[in-house]
């Protein structure tokens, strides 16, 4: 426990049991929001049913792949329609946040592309979002879909692998960001559809080839257990009873591509396998990172020799609310204690533009290898969440990624300077983290 100086000790167990009352009510409140609107779309007692992941199992490795590394919304929107007009026979989709004017641009060009006989694959998180506003957008957007002849089915969250401990299993979400055409192009990453998120400084990458067919054959497993929804306004839907069954995989070359869904998690063996392999250099952009196996992995990378940097997010909800919260970054407080004693050298992101947020989930190992996707470094990402990441090798991608975050690091960062209240939140974080997932790590 981290010592209080100047701090009455006749005080100290009273305020340190306040502070973990105070954090505990808003890690159940943040754990519990998505899922108590969740329940509104899903199977009752479907949180009772347990599914066998296999947490070992390797990444699929891919080869023959074209790669393209999008940043922030001005590059990654227009891709994303691009790639939806390319579609000649199928488009799959699959998000977490969608509503606004983005997200009906899309839905105009998936219309238009539904009466030239496209087939239109949709799938939304049945949770919305955490916020009301980002409900009724998605509900406004979906309901205009399906009056339009957009099939949309709600992931089911109730398969994804469930823990032993309560508390690690009362918020699951659809966190993927997936767009492919025709099962051979796809984009992937962090990008949010949705008005307000598009802002958010953001990194997706675009995949041709064999590993587009790849993260296709998760979609179309994805498709074929999700919830058909009649009225996105009532719990009214269907499903399709399709017995499971694993993707196809595709061996050798330079695309990596891990997943956390319905029988694997293996986002976490991925980067653990990048970082450890690691000889020079760790370049880090993350928006959430709690993850105590992956703060020492590169602990032990910085004890090799390997110059490790991190850029975090001070994660903050003042975009949304007229004041300012006084934990922002709380859940990244303990990476920035830990790396930081550890001689890491931890900065935070500093934006560009009011209203932005750091929202990208990507690491640069060696300058070769990229990894980059939904997932963040957290134990929900590895373990609950559906999330998809890749880690690609491309001299091209390494270099564009490398020149953002060299910005990003020298002229859009500040040290983190954390009071000693704020050190302890994110130790008293970090024990009710490792007690609630204890169960889910190797």
């Amino acid at each position: 426990m981290p010592k209080f100086h100047g701090l009455n000790k006749g005080l100290r167990p009273f305020v340190f049991k306040k502070v973990n009352i105070v954090v505990i009510v808003a890690l159940f409140y943040y754990s519990c929001a998505s899922v108590f609107k969740a329940y509104e779309y899903e199977i009752p007692g479907a949180y009772n049913k347990i599914i066998k992941v296999k947490k070992n199992k390797e990444p699929v490795i891919t080869e023959n792949n074209q790669t393209k590394f999008l940043v922030d919304a001005e590059e990654i929107m227009p891709e994303v329609l691009n790639v939806i007009d390319m579609a000649k026979n199928k488009i799959q989709i699959s998000v977490y946040l969608f509503g606004g004017k983005i997200a009906q641009e899309i839905t105009e060009k998936l219309i238009e592309k539904k009466k030239q006989g496209v087939l239109i694959q949709f799938i939304a998180d049945p949770t919305m979002g955490d916020l009301p506003f980002m409900i009724e957008a998605a509900k406004k957007q979906y309901d205009f879909m399906i009056k339009n002849g957009i099939e949309v089915r709600y992931f089911p969250i109730e398969y994804l692998p469930k823990g032993a401990v309560f508390l690690s299993n009362i918020r699951f979400i659809n966190h993927t960001k997936i767009v492919i055409a025709d099962e051979n192009i796809a984009v992937i990453g962090g990008m949010n559809f949705l008005d307000s998120e598009i802002i958010n400084h953001d990194f997706m990458i675009e995949l041709k080839g064999s590993s587009a067919k790849v993260i296709a054959d998760i979609a179309n497993l994805d498709w074929r257990k999700s919830k058909r929804i009649k009225n996105v306004y009532l719990a009214n839907y269907e499903t399709d009873n399709i017995p499971n069954k694993i993707p196809v995989k595709i061996e050798n070359s330079n695309v990596e591509i891990a997943q956390t869904g319905f029988f694997e998690q293996s986002i976490e063996k991925l980067i653990l396998k990048q970082i450890n392999k690691a000889k020079t250099s760790i370049n880090i952009e993350m928006l959430l990172f709690d993850h105590l196996g992956i703060m020492q992995a590169l602990i032990n990378a910085k004890k090799r020799g390997v110059e490790v940097k991190v850029l975090l997010e001070k994660v903050s909800f003042d975009k949304y609310f007229d004041f300012k919260t006084p934990l922002a970054g709380v859940f990244n407080y303990n990476a920035i204690v830990k790396l930081s004693e550890a001689g890491i050298s931890v900065k935070w992101f500093v934006p560009y533009k009011k209203g932005q947020i750091m929202h990208g989930k990507a690491a640069l190992v060696d300058n070769e290898t990229l990894i980059i996707g939904s997932a963040n470094f957290t134990y929900p990402a590895f373990y609950r969440n559906h999330e998809i990441c890749v880690a690609v090798t491309e001299p091209y991608i390494a270099d564009k990624f490398n020149k953002i975050f060299t910005v990003d690091w020298n002229y859009h960062s500040e040290v983190p300077d954390l009071t000693i209240l704020q050190k302890f939140v994110g130790i008293t974080i970090d024990n009710i983290q490792g007690t609630v997932y204890k169960d889910s790590e190797y």
